[in-house]
């Protein structure tokens, strides 16, 4: 039995909880946040994505109102990070040094700087870090990601990715909008499909991409990467937080192969179709659960195996940052920026 506190209790934090709640190898023996109603149980409000319940009965949890009260828990074997970015490498450090195991939610934090402190104490303590990267779980992505390696279709010659919704206004003191805390919409959604692309291709040569300002104080909201890979596939990613007036959310890909297509749809059903140039569609079968219950199944064995977190090792994370800086190096300066400037 695994025993987990959640530093956190916002719309990812919550999601974290709902998912550890229903782990049979999982017991949650404390949580911490900073706002005492959600200590209470009640965290309604806020997210993209919905959850079966907003109302939890704490009774038997220990609360804590302070972070590192938390991470001092002689009880908790996992910490769970789901706090704004900016904190991120600070409160996994701590947990690390303390001989906590820890997944931190994406992105793995605002600077390579950061990113190697925190590879550095995983690395000396022996404790297991996951960044919760959570597509290279989702049972579309594991689709996509299976037809690239093992060539099904031929090779990949074309990706496009789009992520985009309503503007997160849901955070706690709006942290989500403030860049130097969250990194926009460039670092906190559009990570996901930097990161996939990197699952899938490895990281660039360069960037190319165009983005913008919207929010006032919130980093860049909208973002158009085009990722060149020397003889590989034409790879693009829009990602777009300023999708108001009842758009919701949704994330889609598109990938051309040599001998046929794959289209996802996460607001279609079924999400997914494969479409041979023979004329011949299917719906492929998908994995049971979603990208985040089957992250932390990954997590679990990982712990419970002594298993290192290969599908998503810090070092690949830290990879996803570095690209991410690089387009948003290209978006200030207005020009194609390759990845051996970052």
């Amino acid at each position: 039995m695994v025993r987990v506190g959640i530093i956190g209790l916002g719309f990812m934090g919550r999601m974290h909880l709902e998912n550890y709640q229903k782990h049979p190898e999982v017991k949650v023996v404390a949580v911490a946040d900073t706002v005492s109603g959600k200590l209470k149980g009640d965290l309604s409000g806020g997210g993209n994505i919905p959850t079966e319940k907003d109302i939890f009965d704490f009774r038997g949890i220990r609360s804590y109102e302070k972070a590192n009260e938390l991470i001092a828990d002689k009880d908790v074997d996992l910490v769970v990070i789901c706090l704004p970015t900016y904190l991120h490498a600070r409160f996994t450090t701590k947990a690390l040094e303390e001989g906590k195991h820890v997944l931190c939610e994406k992105p793995m934090a605002g600077s390579l700087e950061e990113c190697d402190s925190m590879i550095e104490a995983a690395e000396r303590t022996g404790r297991k870090l996951m960044i919760g990267q959570c597509l290279r779980f989702w049972p579309e992505y594991e689709v996509l990601k299976d037809y690239v390696e093992n060539g099904k279709m031929g090779r990949l010659i074309s990706l496009f990715c789009f992520r985009g919704g309503e503007t997160p206004t849901w955070s706690a003191d709006n942290w989500l909008l403030q860049k130097d805390k969250g990194g926009g919409a460039l670092l906190d959604q559009h990570i996901h499909d930097v990161d996939t692309i990197n699952f899938l291709l490895g990281i660039p040569e360069s960037v190319s991409s165009r983005g913008r300002n919207v929010i006032e104080g919130s980093g860049i909201d909208i973002i158009s990467t085009n990722y060149y890979y020397p003889e590989g596939p034409v790879v693009n990613a829009l990602d777009n937080w300023t999708l108001n007036g009842g758009f919701g959310f949704n994330m889609t890909y598109l990938a051309g192969f040599e001998k046929g297509n794959i289209v996802f749809d996460a607001r279609q059903h079924p999400t997914i179709k494969v479409n041979l140039d023979e004329g011949k569609s299917f719906t492929p079968e998908l994995s049971p659960g979603d990208g985040y219950s089957r992250e932390i199944d990954y997590l679990l064995k990982g712990i419970i195996e002594d298993k290192p977190m290969e599908r998503i090792s810090p070092c690949s994370a830290r990879d996803s940052v570095r690209i991410a800086l690089a387009e948003m190096k290209s978006v200030e300066e207005n020009r194609p920026v390759k990845l051996s400037e970052i």
